[in-house]
């Protein structure tokens, strides 16, 4: 699905996540990969969108650690040899294999076989296709998520942080943490959003920052 000029929306089915493609001629750029059986249907997903059977990915940005975001990782560095990038706790916990707080102890025989050397950290700027992003640092649903803002696009690539809806990710799961979402929330419900592009359910294609700030008032009022 075409979200706006050389961005594609691929719907994650089942546990994996959405991924968003962002395209420069035949070269494309991904956020997040979904788990290793999705990697045929997101190369399909993408060739279509191109037009082309010819495509490269030459970057990988993972939003956070958890299984259903980075399982992919290892077909698509086997196939393209993207550089990988991630906050520096997603690459602790990946590059240390800690099953436990990625979550693949949950679903043997999930593998991690690679490492990130990469990183981003809280006001990097990168560039996907032709937009450049801030990287927002968004701890909560897990130490290491991270959040990419275009102020000039008004798009939030927000993870598991937000959703559509007025929804946000689990702060339940190992080093997520009630305090720093509440806080991540604050943060992002200041930021001028159109365009919300969460890691799960369907993309808020118009006034995004009425879904967060409603996520953050759902939030508070929990506890």
């Amino acid at each position: 699905m075409k979200i706006l000029e050389d961005i594609y929306f691929i719907q994650g089915h089942g546990l994996n996540s959405n991924v968003y493609a962002f395209f420069s001629e035949n070269n494309v750029s991904i956020v997040d990969t979904g788990l290793p059986n999705n990697f045929d249907y997101i190369i399909a997903e993408l060739k279509r969108a191109s037009s082309s059977q010819s495509i490269n990915i030459e970057k990988i940005v993972l939003t956070h650690e958890h299984f259903d975001h980075i399982g992919a990782v290892n077909m698509f560095l086997y196939s393209f040899s993207p550089q990988v990038t991630s906050s520096l706790w997603t690459a602790k916990a990946i590059n240390s294999r800690n099953t436990s707080i990625i979550l693949s102890n949950l679903f043997d025989p999930f593998q991690i076989n690679f490492k990130i050397t990469d990183i981003l950290t809280d006001g990097d700027t990168l560039m996907l296709g032709s937009y450049k992003f801030k990287v927002l640092h968004t701890p909560g649903h897990t130490i290491g998520s991270i959040s990419l803002y275009s102020e000039e696009e008004k798009i939030l690539i927000s993870g598991d942080t937000v959703f559509a809806n007025g929804f946000f990710g689990r702060f339940d799961l190992p080093t997520g943490n009630y305090s720093a979402l509440k806080q991540s929330l604050a943060k992002l419900a200041k930021l001028d959003v159109d365009t919300l592009l969460p890691g799960h359910g369907p993309p808020v294609l118009k006034d995004g920052d009425i879904a967060i700030k409603l996520a953050y008032e759902r939030l508070t009022s929990q506890i």
